[in-house]
């Protein structure tokens, strides 16, 4: 037996960084700089502006058109992509609206305001990349506390009628109050987090960036049917988190799909030799439970078949594990995370993240990281104007991908990661 710890790359964050009482302080990107943990943050911005520069000699003798009706476009590169875009501000307000609960009561507003606090450590990453690249924006960060009544408020200021641009809240109904003030404004919101599945009426400021396990499985079944076209395929149900989520979207997806499926419920003594009676199977274990999933991989092992394994990325946290038989069980998992394979942008991102905070990022960093940095790249290349251009392309950050659809009246982030566990190491797997 080949046993090993986790080979989860270190998303754990630093767990050393609680959530801070502090008196409010004033941000300033220089101000960061110089901080070891991110503080609380309150309402005031933080400013960031390109060096001083000179205002350009206008040559006299060279008229500018006067035009009123005449629209400049200029030639951006954003990612890959040639764009031809409009002439647009190159200053932007982003507005946060997250629970960080200063002064939390309960040991739950204490853990949201720990993964907040990761996140908006993030948020601090992505700012000084920003300020480096001269990208000049005001942020402006609230606390929603994790109340509607508090959101509401917040809404009422005056400068939010303002903003470029709103992330948050997290909560579904404190983002669906967010959506309508977004809408009466016309200014996008990224939803960090909680997912809008579907709306009743069109919302095109609404823009989901967390892949919904809709989405997740849609896009499941079209990979399947590229790469697994004619094998059987079997769901392992066991009720719990993943099957709950993803495995009932998949149920669902998979109707009409002509794929040949079954779906069994997990159980100790199942008769795999009785399941296993095609040449080739694909296998979806829908547990998360270390000793169910152990069970399962036992018993399959011991059929000879040819077997491709899928399940969770909580697989990746098993200690213990006996990676002999994930190789040949071509073990897969089903995860949001880019980074778990150590591309060079999560690499890079890490680094940083060590140099401010000495510890490693957790996903809600990563993803801190990966949206601020995504809202302000987009502002500078695109304006106002970013929504029209950021759909039908691909965008990839550290540990995210944004691919953006307008789907049932607002926007959703179509996106899957696989990785495979082969020869002891974990790799992406492409999906088209």
């Amino acid at each position: 037996m080949t046993s090993a710890p986790s080979h989860r790359p270190p998303l754990s964050g630093n767990k050393r960084l609680i959530l801070l009482v502090l008196p409010v302080l004033l941000f300033s990107c220089g101000a960061f700089n110089t901080l070891p943990t991110a503080d609380v943050p309150d309402n005031r911005p933080v400013v960031t502006e390109d060096p001083v520069k000179e205002d350009p000699i206008q040559d006299p003798d060279v008229v500018p058109n006067q035009a009123a009706d005449q629209t400049v476009y200029h030639q951006v590169f954003f990612q890959g992509y040639e764009f031809q875009v409009q002439a647009h501000k190159q200053e932007f307000s982003i507005a946060v609206i997250l629970p960080f609960h200063k002064g939390y009561k309960s040991p739950q507003e204490k853990m949201r305001a720990e993964l907040m606090l990761e996140y908006y450590q993030g948020i601090l990453v992505a700012l000084d990349e920003l300020a480096g690249s001269g990208i000049r924006y005001t942020l402006k960060v609230y606390d929603s506390q994790n109340d509607s009544l508090v959101v509401k408020r917040i809404l009422r200021k005056s400068e939010l009628k303002k903003v470029d641009l709103i992330i948050g809240p997290t909560d579904q109904s404190q983002v669906l109050i967010t959506a309508k003030f977004a809408k009466e404004h016309q200014i996008p919101l990224f939803s960090p987090i909680t997912v809008i599945d579907d709306l009743s009426i069109s919302n095109p400021y609404l823009f989901n960036l967390s892949p919904s396990n809709k989405v997740k499985a849609e896009e499941f079944v079209e990979y399947f049917k590229l790469n697994h076209y004619g094998k059987k395929l079997i769901l392992v149900r066991d009720g719990g988190r993943f099957d709950r989520g993803f495995g009932s979207a998949l149920i669902k997806a998979l109707e009409g799909s002509g794929i040949n499926s079954q779906v069994v419920s997990y159980g100790r003594d199942q008769s795999w030799n009785g399941l296993l009676n095609a040449s080739s199977h694909v296998i979806v274990h829908l547990s998360e439970d270390k000793s169910k999933v152990n069970t399962s991989v036992t018993a399959m092992m011991g059929t000879k078949k040819e077997i491709f394994l899928y399940g969770s990325d909580r697989w990746l946290d098993f200690s213990s594990v006996d990676f002999s038989f994930w190789n040949q069980l071509n073990v897969h998992f089903i995860t949001d995370d880019l980074a778990e394979t150590g591309n060079a942008r999560s690499l890079e991102m890490r680094r940083s993240f060590r140099t401010k905070y000495n510890g490693d990022p957790s996903n809600f960093s990563y993803a801190g990281y990966d949206q601020m940095l995504f809202a302000g790249q987009l502002l500078h290349a695109f304006g106002e104007y970013f929504p029209t251009f950021v759909t039908g392309h691909t965008f990839e950050y550290s540990n995210s991908r944004f691919k953006l659809e307008e789907i049932n009246n607002c926007y959703h982030n179509r996106y899957l990661h696989i990785i495979a566990f082969k020869n002891n190491k974990l790799e992406a797997i492409e999906l088209r």
